[in-house]
């Protein structure tokens, strides 16, 4: 050891108390990086959720992209707690998403963020993404059926 080190342990009366103390301070070192680590992953990812926009993406795109970086996000903030505490902190989570998926969704579906926020219960992402379908459908079906009574009376 060496002399600037082998201060900080001289007053120790037995050597196992000494690797106790050496262990927990390269423990709390990793720790502390790991979570520089993260927290500058976190920043990142939140940040690029924060300013996402849809824009010209299709609206599965612009969900994809916006999961995938969700799913990141969880990675790196691997929280410990109970089962139920889990459920229920699960739940926001899963609210502040939708919120943050019908916000960035361009002016056109405006209808269908309507839609959703009036329900008493929010539906999960999956949910909301299959009102969506339908609704495109049907309207997508409606403009079918239009185009083709004008061919019919020409």
């Amino acid at each position: 050891m060496t002399p600037e080190i082998s201060r900080n342990y001289m007053f120790y009366s037995f050597v196992h108390e000494i690797w106790e103390n050496l262990i927990e301070t390269w423990e709390n070192l990793i720790e502390t990086y790991s979570m520089k680590k993260y927290s500058i992953a976190c920043y990142d990812n939140e940040s690029k959720i924060f300013n996402f926009r849809q824009e010209t993406l299709s609206i599965t795109e612009h969900y994809g992209t916006l999961n995938g970086l969700w799913i990141e996000l969880d990675q790196y903030q691997g929280l410990k707690m109970y089962k139920a505490d889990s459920i229920a902190y699960t739940g926001l989570i899963e609210r502040e998403r939708i919120f943050n998926f019908l916000h960035d969704l361009n002016s056109e579906y405006d209808l269908i963020r309507v839609q959703i926020l009036g329900k008493e219960k929010l539906p999960s992402l999956f949910e909301s993404e299959e009102t969506r379908r339908s609704v495109m459908s049907d309207k997508e079906n409606s403009n079918t059926r239009k185009r083709s009574h004008k061919k019919i009376n020409l």
